[in-house]
């Protein structure tokens, strides 16, 4: 699932960041040097490259599910 964010790393971290702070955007944007609108775009970015909502609790735990099986190389 999360595979095809491999070509834009940017979304990749993003998410990874984003999900790791709890969806807490500005410290999210904080610990990623960019603005809050960098921030939106990408997220956008995201739920259209996944096609998911970030507002869908099921979504969010599969994302999260996905991003833990690939740091553990599952």
């Amino acid at each position: 699932m999360v595979e095809r964010l491999s070509a834009e790393p940017q979304l990749l971290e993003t998410l990874q960041v984003y999900l790791e702070l709890r969806q807490h955007r500005k410290a999210v944007a904080c610990k990623l040097n960019v603005h809050p609108n960098t921030l939106d775009n990408r997220l956008q970015r995201i739920e259209t490259v996944l096609g998911g909502r970030f507002d869908n609790v099921s979504w969010l735990a599969m994302l999260d599910a996905a991003l833990r099986l690939r740091r553990h190389g599952t």
